[in-house]
């Protein structure tokens, strides 16, 4: 079946806004979900490496520079081979990534290769994102089988200590998120229906308001959702993460560069 013939979206926005959450509960309507998270949880170092290399380019972006395109193109190009995969089974397909048009060749790339792709961005206000991203975090840390503190003193984290401390605190991680993970534009979707380019806020998590603006914007009849079943499907997959693993590969390619 032609690209034209299926229904395809792109979901980002930044953490917290409730991207996989939403794609979740669109499985339970029917959609094949694609979290683009996924190489968090793969056993394949290949995949990871490319992840990594992504998480690389937030520097240069933090810094008001071009990142590399060989950093982060190829991350996209991966989550664009599993939607062509998924279009051979499912008609509907939903893939949600924080990132979208934060460097711009993967916009332009997504656009071309699936023309009747929807791009759809979550919003928050940066204080509800912050404490989300504490208290989330939290849990899929422990989920994972480590902790806050463990995750602080990572290599991933080396460069952010020097600025927010060595040692961990609440305030120190609510410091870092402001400073490096929020201050950075992670979605450049303009609301733009005409061009399937649409802009939903999502403060409200109890009350579903994105859920509801996607379900008129699909169609879909609003119904009674279980939020703890739709969240457990994401915490299965957190412990999914082999943060020993991760960790070592990032060390490795950090030295590798040295």
């Amino acid at each position: 079946m032609a690209d034209s013939q299926k229904s395809l979206i792109w979901m980002g926005g930044c953490p917290t806004t409730g991207k996989t959450f939403t794609g979740d509960y669109l499985a339970t309507r029917g959609w094949h979900h694609i979290d683009g998270d996924g190489a968090l949880q793969s056993p394949d170092p290949d995949v990871r490496g490319l992840f990594l290399k992504l998480n690389e380019c937030f520097e240069f972006v933090a810094k008001g520079e071009e990142a590399p395109k060989e950093k982060y193109m190829p991350y996209f190009e991966h989550l664009a081979k599993q939607i062509r995969e998924a279009q051979k089974e499912h008609d509907k397909v939903v893939c949600t990534f924080a990132i979208m048009n934060m460097f711009g060749p993967e916009f332009e790339m997504l656009k071309s290769e699936f023309p009747s792709m929807m791009f759809i961005k979550l919003c928050s206000d940066l204080d509800v994102m912050v404490e989300r991203w504490l208290e989330r975090n939290t849990r899929l840390f422990e989920a994972a089988g480590t902790s806050m503190k463990e995750a602080w003193a990572g290599t991933m984290n080396d460069p952010y200590r020097k600025i927010y401390g060595e040692e961990y605190s609440d305030d120190a991680y609510r410091a870092q998120a402001k400073g490096l993970v929020f201050a950075v534009d992670w979605v450049r979707i303009p609301d733009e229906p005409e061009n399937k380019c649409y802009n939903f806020w999502n403060n409200d998590h109890a009350g579903n308001q994105a859920i509801k603006d996607i379900n008129k914007l699909l169609g879909l009849e609003d119904i009674e959702i279980d939020p703890k079943a739709i969240e457990a499907v994401n915490m299965a997959r957190m412990k999914n993460i082999d943060v020993k693993a991760f960790e070592a590969q990032a060390k490795e390619m950090k030295e590798a560069k040295e």
